[in-house]
């Protein structure tokens, strides 16, 4: 049976639409799921209630609780204003305590802040470029990006330009780029990134053995060499043994005779077994028990699982978004959108290099009229920032 695969932005959506308005009244007090540690991703602020719901007991990261019950968001001027982890409900303005960026979804990217002594949080990297970690007040750096030293209070290069990492001196690795996947190894004499001996071998631990190859191929000692049954591209246990055969779709594993054959389904993403398929490609749906994939009878649907003639709820691609009443997948008016809910003219998610602009009162999640150019480049996820 196929597994219904939502698009990000559909999952974006179907989260941000359970959630209260970010500044509402706690009137009838609503707790929040906890977060992660230090997220701002906390819309009512309140994560404990009182028995009869009528006043927030606690309040979480990144607000302060008022006399009255209620939690107010921590709200310092400044780019990196919802960084701020902890203020007082009469000055939210004024932070106490940072928190380092860390975004959720599909977006990651961290940087370490420090609280400034006008009250605000600013980046490490501000102070010293390529620093990851520093004190309150002062900005001395503590600790820097990885491929970086800290020397005398700056951070420097790596002298190796494939290490990952050279805390202690710039000349002394000890770990080279991307964890053991690389075609590289750390030589303990030499405390430098030497590549493995064959150039398909991915990991290795010296210079006699292999441990990993790339795709197509087997280790045999220091070397790699090629699957031996056409279109395998896994036979890490011996060239004749084959484990996986070439992706996309039209190729799948015979169990019996270990071989590569022909899905045999046109327009099959992941075929399960000969004849029969598990996935379909965009714009397609699994049907007839596996054996055929059905294109979607509705323009621009990118998801019609159930049924060919219906697009799924966010199932249309990005910029479009479903008129249940007609069941046809409409264009978002607002230029540079990817996906306008509740309206056509009402955007919930920029392009990239693009950001929400002012949000429309009472709409959920939080919708603006207009893409306005971000100069932070897309630091982070369009739509999700809490204004």
């Amino acid at each position: 049976m196929a597994v219904l695969r939502w698009p990000a932005l559909a999952i974006m959506a179907l989260v941000l639409a359970s959630l209260p308005v970010p500044g509402s009244s706690l009137g009838a007090c609503r707790e929040d799921l906890p977060p992660p540690s230090d997220s701002y991703l906390n819309p009512s602020g309140c994560i404990r209630c009182s028995a009869d719901n009528s006043t927030c007991l606690e309040c979480g990261s990144h607000h302060a609780r008022a006399a009255n019950g209620t939690c107010i968001r921590c709200r310092p001027p400044g780019d990196f204003g919802k960084l701020c982890a902890s203020c007082e409900a009469d000055a939210p303005d004024v932070c106490t305590g940072c928190a380092s960026i860390q975004y959720g979804m599909d977006f990651t990217e961290n940087y370490g802040v420090y609280l400034a002594e006008n009250g605000t949080c600013v980046p490490c990297k501000w102070a010293t470029p390529n620093c990851y970690a520093c004190l309150d007040g002062n900005a001395t750096c503590t600790e820097c990006d990885l491929g970086f030293a800290l020397v005398s209070g700056q951070c420097t290069h790596c002298t190796d330009a494939k290490c990952l990492q050279c805390k202690e001196s710039p000349d002394r690795c000890t770990e080279c780029q991307a964890g053991d996947v690389t075609g590289l190894y750390l030589d303990a004499k030499t405390h430098s990134c030497v590549p493995c001996t064959d150039p398909a071998c991915v990991a290795c631990s010296n210079s006699s053995s292999c441990e990993m190859c790339s795709e197509g191929y087997t280790p045999k000692g220091s070397a790699c060499i090629p699957c031996a049954k056409p279109q395998c591209i896994y036979c890490q246990d011996g060239p004749d043994t084959c484990t996986g055969c070439t992706m996309g779709g039209e190729w799948v594993l015979d169990p019996v005779s270990q071989n590569c054959v022909p899905c045999g389904v046109a327009n099959c993403t992941q075929c399960g077994a000969p004849g029969k398929c598990d996935w379909c490609q965009g714009g397609f749906r699994v049907a007839q028990n596996g054996t055929k994939c059905e294109q979607c009878q509705v323009a621009r649907c990118e998801n019609c699982v159930e049924d060919a003639s219906k697009c799924m709820e966010f199932g249309c691609i990005a910029s479009f978004r479903l008129n249940n009443a007609t069941g046809q997948c409409e264009q978002c008016t607002v230029p540079h959108c990817l996906g306008c809910l509740p309206a056509l003219d009402l955007c919930s998610g920029c392009e990239v290099g693009y950001k929400l602009g002012e949000p429309v009162a009472g709409t959920q999640p939080p919708s603006s009229k207009e893409c306005v150019p971000d100069p932070s480049g897309g630091l982070e996820p369009a739509g999700m920032g809490l204004t």
